[in-house]
């Protein structure tokens, strides 16, 4: 997945996402809530082709799997246009068929200091 978000090609990010109900992924933005896998294909799609792609590395991705159900969690880097690096935070939740992995459930957010001042 992170070798098509810096390659920018949304369609072929878009085809990691399992198709039918069940899917959701949110994202940075507080709009960016994904409850379908026609929404979330089209998301990735969409953002992926208007932005040419993002600069993110991995961390340490570490990944997990119970027979057909596999799980993930990593803390990528995202490098933005003018050089700033913003720490982030991924988790997912994987299905396996028989085409192989497909993304059911994935959650991309900033991480960011910010409990103390909200709940002081």
């Amino acid at each position: 997945m992170y070798e098509l978000m810096r390659a920018g090609d949304g369609e072929a990010a878009a085809r990691l996402i399992a198709d039918g109900t069940g899917v959701l992924f949110v994202g940075t933005d507080a709009d960016e809530w994904w409850n379908s896998s026609d929404a979330a294909q089209g998301a990735f799609r969409e953002q992926l082709e208007t932005t040419g792609g993002f600069d993110i590395e991995p961390g340490e991705l570490r990944g997990y799997d119970d027979g057909d159900i596999g799980w993930f969690d990593d803390q990528p880097k995202m490098r933005m246009p003018d050089g700033t690096i913003v720490p982030m935070r991924l988790t997912g939740v994987a299905r396996r068929s028989n085409d192989g992995w497909a993304l059911v459930q994935g959650h991309l957010s900033v991480a960011a200091s910010i409990n103390e001042s909200l709940f002081g």
